[in-house]
This record gives structure tokens, sequence and C-alpha cells, in this order.
């Protein structure tokens, strides 16, 4: 399987086909990565994720001049096959997480113990269905998308001659725009409460680095790829240590509202009470577990986000944003255009 890459040549071809190009390679990945789902090696779903999202980001950036032949309806299949994978993905991160968590209290372990248990279970089962799904629904997905690849149309006005933009100045044009997106995202990032901004700047700056990895060969490319990186990672650990402790809070509410209940039932029938307080021991020990768990994610989200914000304070953004743009602006010249 080749590295899709924007040489110079391919960046002086029409829009239309140099895009195609560079799609063609992206799908190629997705297939690669998917024939190794059901096997024993641990990367192979995490492989198809991150296939997924750099064609689907491709898709999405170079729509303009690919809509001609893409349709709809496969870019709706491949939205649905990346986010079949989501759930499988966040029972796998959690439990890698989960399993790292040492020196807990004694009255902790056993709600972290039937927590681990129940990921488990979870991840397995999640692992299971994702396979099946996918592959029972991309591979008729990737051979519609790339018999749609495998041409595009060419408007030919009558009282001109044809007009196709290079591939160069449509690259150009959409590194500035997601440019001046990721740094609206960024700025807007700057406090570990507004999850969504973190959200938002981690999505933003990912669809850039999407874009970029194509021009790789150049060294400041390379670089800029390895700085967004950094902020994708960080803002990546915040996000999943918050979804971890949102579910575990969730099952504590779940637990005080099981204990209110039983509480009721002894109030109305008092020959409950001993097993209800036998019953009320255990769960007490599992809230204990599910609540120390939850602190340690949370603690660990803000610590990201912290990192996060070390990595990223705005002369770093401005610097960043500097070199997209130059690079963006250098475009023309790579390929020798007037």
């Amino acid at each position: 399987m080749s590295t899709p890459r924007l040489t110079p040549e391919l960046l002086a071809e029409p829009a239309q086909r140099a895009a195609r190009e560079i799609a063609r390679v992206r799908l190629e990945a997705v297939g690669a990565a998917q024939i190794r789902l059901g096997s024993e090696d641990p990367q192979a779903l995490h492989d198809v994720r991150v296939a997924l999202r750099r064609l689907r980001s491709w898709l999405k950036a170079y729509r303009p001049v690919l809509d001609d032949t893409v349709t709809r309806k496969s870019r709706r299949a491949f939205a649905k096959l990346a986010r079949a994978t989501n759930g499988a993905r966040d029972a796998e991160v959690a439990l890698a997480w989960l399993e790292a968590q040492r020196e807990l209290p004694l009255d902790a372990a056993r709600g972290h113990r039937e927590l681990v248990d129940r990921m488990t279970a979870e991840r397995m089962q999640t692992a299971h269905a994702v396979d099946e799904y996918l592959a029972a629904r991309l591979p008729r997905a990737m051979r519609r998308l790339e018999r749609q690849l495998g041409s595009y149309w060419l408007r030919v006005p009558v009282d001109g001659a044809p007009s196709e933009p290079p591939m160069y100045e449509l690259t150009a044009r959409l590194l500035r725009s997601h440019t001046k997106r990721a740094a609206r995202a960024v700025k807007r990032a700057r406090a570990a409460h507004d999850v969504g901004a973190a959200h938002r700047a981690r999505i933003a700056a990912k669809q850039l680095r999407y874009l970029l990895e194509p021009l790789d060969a150049d060294p400041r490319v390379a670089d800029l790829i390895g700085r967004l990186t950094v902020l994708q990672d960080r803002l990546g650990e915040f996000h999943d240590a918050q979804l971890l402790a949102e579910r575990i809070l969730h099952d504590v509410e779940d637990i005080a509202s099981s204990n209110a209940r039983r509480r009721a039932m002894a109030a109305v029938e008092p020959d409950l009470v001993p097993s209800v307080e036998a019953r009320g021991g255990s769960r007490r020990g599992q809230r204990a577990g599910l609540l120390e768990v939850a602190r340690r994610a949370h603690r660990d989200a803000n610590r990201a986000f912290a990192a996060y914000r070390k990595a990223w304070p705005k002369r770093a953004l401005d610097v960043a944003m500097h070199d997209a743009t130059s690079i963006a602006d250098g475009l023309a010249d790579a390929v020798g255009a007037d």
C-alpha cells in the first residue's frame, strides 16, 4: 500500500483528479486495516478507525471537486460505519485506564473490580459486534466509493476553454480556511469545564493535520503535524477521562436510587430491614470504589487539560497558524506556478 503524498507533479494536476488519487489511497488503507479485524491484533480496531477518519476528512474537505460522482449515500455510509466503532473504542480505552489503576483503598477495591469486569464484558461484546457490522457493510461501501472515485465529470463551457482548478490552488485555499477554523477553536478551548469547546478544538486540529499529511515531504509540515498531534493527544486524553468519569457518576446515581428504593421498601415492610441493611453495606463498598475511580479519572482529565494548555499557549498557537498559512502560500512556488 502506497503512502498518499501530494508531490509537485500531483499538485499541478487538476484538483478533481488529484483529490481522487489521494482519496483512493486512503480508501485502500481502510481495506488493509479492516482485513485485520477479528484477529488477535489489538491495534486493528484503532487502525480501522484512524483510516476511516482520514478518508472521511479528505472527502469532506475536497467535497467541491468530488461531489460530481461521490454521492451523499456514500458519505452517510462511511459516517455510519465510523460511528459503529465508537462504543468498542470507548470500552477499550476505559478498560486500559481502569486496569492501570493501582494502590486503591481497601473499601474501593471491590467497586473497581466490578467495574473492570463489567467493562471487560462490554469490550468483548462491542468488539464482536463491530467486527460483524464492518464485515457485513464495509466491503460494499468501499466498492461503491471506489467506482465513484474512478472518474469525474468535466464541465466544458460552450463559449470558452475548459477551466479546471489545479490541486495546489484548491489545497492552499483549504489549508487557509482550516487554519482559521482551528485557530478559532483552540482559542475558545481555554477552560476544562467547557468540554464542548475542547472537543471542537481537538476535531479542528485533527482535520487540519489530515489535510497537511500528504504534504509531509516538506520538513515544515512534518514539524507542524507533530505539534498538532500533541494538541490532539492531550485533548483526547482529557475527553476520554471526562467520558469515563461521567459514566461512573451515572453508576453512582443508580446505586443511590436503588438504595433509596430499598429504604422505602423497608419502611413499608419492616421484615425486610435485615436483608436491606446487608445489601446496603455491599452497595456502600461498591459506591466507594466507583467514587474513588471517578476522582482519579477527573484528576487525570485536569492533568491532560493542563498539559494541553502548557504545550499550546497563545504564542504556540500563533506560530503554528503562521506556519500553516506559510505552507499554503508556498504551494504555488512548489509547482513552479506563475
